[in-house]
């Protein structure tokens, strides 16, 4: 099973940058106006996966950010199918990743000094392990951010980028991802078969 890009450029609709009134969300429980999710905490944009053959494999990546535009410009990019959900603390990502974890993860490091060790620890331990792309407009590298060394299962991305470079680097995120679950698939079929 393979993942099928639309590589035609991407076109992002202008994003507005503009505070809620708090009032808007104690009414309603909506961050912003028009958001169909609610809650300030979690986001989730729905894209679609097509795969080469007819068995659907469902992917989520979970996106540490913030405010919800990388996720939104992700969301773009993503292949059909697949499901981009946002967190925007390191805590509830902490959280998702311990009791839904997803396939693939991004996140977005800021200034403020977090474990992010114990992120990428989590991540490595999951089986399968989970693929993470970091990207910042702080940091330079990630010793820098305070992560250490990457493994082959972990990019780094550094602000400023193209929409090409952001692209690449999600489309290897989704192939890592799926990748790793079909190893772990084919680990359970065989041990299911050596079982019987």
């Amino acid at each position: 099973m393979r993942l099928a890009w639309n590589r035609d450029d991407v076109t992002l609709e202008p994003l507005r940058f503009v505070a809620p009134p708090d009032r808007e969300l104690a009414r309603t429980g909506r961050f912003w106006p028009d958001d169909p999710c609610p809650g300030p905490a979690s986001r989730v944009w729905h894209a679609s996966c097509a795969f080469g053959s007819e068995e659907a494999v469902d992917l989520r990546l979970l996106v540490l950010d913030g405010s919800r535009v990388l996720c939104s410009v992700v969301s773009r990019l993503a292949p059909e199918g697949v499901e981009v959900e946002s967190v925007g603390t390191f805590t509830e990502a902490s959280r998702r990743l311990r009791e839904r974890p997803p396939e693939a993860l991004m996140v977005n490091i800021g200034p403020t000094p977090l474990p992010w060790k114990e992120l990428k620890q989590l991540c490595e331990r999951h089986r399968p392990p989970i693929p993470v792309l970091y990207e910042s407009c702080v940091y330079r590298d990630p010793a820098e951010a305070g992560i250490g060394k990457l493994s082959p299962r972990a990019h780094f991305l550094h602000k400023p980028y193209s929409i090409a470079q952001l692209r690449g680097e999600v489309e290897w995120l989704f192939h890592a991802a799926e990748e790793l679950c079909q190893q772990a698939q084919a680990g359970e079929t065989d041990a299911e078969v050596l079982g019987s």
